[in-house]
């Protein structure tokens, strides 16, 4: 069993009220191997146990992994936190506000920079098109 589906496990259990021994007498499971389920250190579950445990916690394994799964695949798609990029662009905003003129100059050579980049990335495409 996966470690995030034991931790799951043990927060609904807490949240229900209940202790692992008399959660397990419900389930009809040992404490000992409810405990494994929740540590991780099993690593198989029979179908009628987990039909029982989504049961008794209103909880449905399917929902829980596709959030999982969607959670990483937007994860994938957000890059990723730049210090080297944020530095810059807090540089950027202070030059602005101190220097006008010249904050709007290197803003201007960037966005132009970006265009010619991506213009290059994509020479079949429209401008418009290629903008979004």
């Amino acid at each position: 069993m996966s470690t995030w589906y034991g931790q799951r496990l043990r927060e609904l259990r807490e949240l229900k009220g209940m202790e692992v021994t008399e959660f397990a007498k419900e389930l009809g499971v040992s404490p000992g191997y409810l405990r494994n389920l929740e540590t991780g250190r099993t690593q198989t579950i029979q179908l009628e146990i987990l039909s029982r445990l989504e049961k008794e916690l209103y909880w449905s394994v399917d929902e829980e992994l596709a959030k999982e799964e969607e959670a990483e695949e937007e994860a994938a798609r957000e890059p990723e936190d730049s210090p080297r990029l944020d530095r810059a662009l807090r540089e950027l905003r202070e030059l602005t506000a101190a220097d006008p003129p010249a904050g709007e100059y290197l803003l201007g050579m960037l966005e132009q920079g970006l265009r010619l980049v991506r213009d290059r990335r994509q020479p079949d495409m429209p401008p418009a098109a290629a903008s979004e």
